[in-house]
């Protein structure tokens, strides 16, 4: 078991500290402080990435208000997180990143881009092909506009092999994805892998794309750097 099983939450500390918190108290089902353990013993530039992380999966393109749930509450918010944003705040405490991030395709862009990072090519190498029912899984588990891309390029592969439109179902991926040769295949699992929101029509656009979106996620997160050096002071 655990020695983060309890009813209570372990102390905060701002210094990296190691402790047993209290055990549960009578009548009272014990449950798991693993994460806020992990928030507490991990750098404070780090803990400023999982809270800016917490609430940027909340409220960007919403309007709200950009207000942090408290420290000591860290727990209860990954407890009740969608498995998305668990996944990136899971891989947020695994590597010790310093900065946040909006959405999954943050998280699937990073993981991508550490690989490509770390000799990895954009497809083939170490990877293996997703089978259907993982195909169908993972496509479940991206982002609409993800969704959107891969649909949109299955559309466009068809309508070139049939020379008519005709709007792909996501009820029929499983089907058409067994019987894919392993070109269509290989788009669809870097589509997945890098959260394209971008229709793609061929095997040699893979190198055009990635370029240009790693680009963008570069100066992204160098912004994001920024304000993290700026506003790390006057964080919660």
């Amino acid at each position: 078991m655990s020695r983060a099983d309890s009813t209570s939450p372990p102390p905060y500390s701002y210094e990296n500290s190691s402790f047993a918190p209290p055990p549960p108290q009578a009548g009272q089902i014990s449950r798991s402080w693993d994460f806020q353990m992990k928030f507490e013993a991990a750098h404070e530039d780090v803990r400023w990435a999982l809270l800016h992380t917490i609430t940027a999966w909340k409220v960007t393109g919403t309007g709200q208000s950009w207000d942090h749930i408290p420290r000591h509450n860290i727990q209860n918010a990954y407890d009740a997180a969608p498995q998305d944003l668990k996944l990136a705040l899971d891989y947020i405490s695994q590597y010790n990143l310093t900065c946040y991030f909006n959405n999954d395709t943050d998280r699937r862009r990073h993981l991508y881009f550490s690989r490509r990072d770390a000799g990895w090519p954009p497809v083939g190498g170490p990877r293996v092909l997703l089978s259907a029912d993982q195909f169908v899984h993972e496509f479940s588990s991206v982002r609409e506009r993800v969704q959107k891309a891969v649909l949109m390029s299955v559309e466009g592969w068809e309508r070139k092999r049939t020379g008519r439109f005709q709007q792909v179902h996501p009820d029929s991926l499983y089907t058409w994805y067994q019987h894919a040769s392993n070109e269509y295949k290989i788009m669809l699992n870097w589509l997945l892998e890098i959260g394209g929101d971008w229709s793609i029509g061929r095997l040699q656009n893979i190198q055009t794309i990635e370029a240009q979106t790693r680009a963008s996620f570069n100066r992204i997160h160098q912004e994001r750097q920024k304000a993290r050096a700026i506003l790390r002071h006057f964080s919660p």
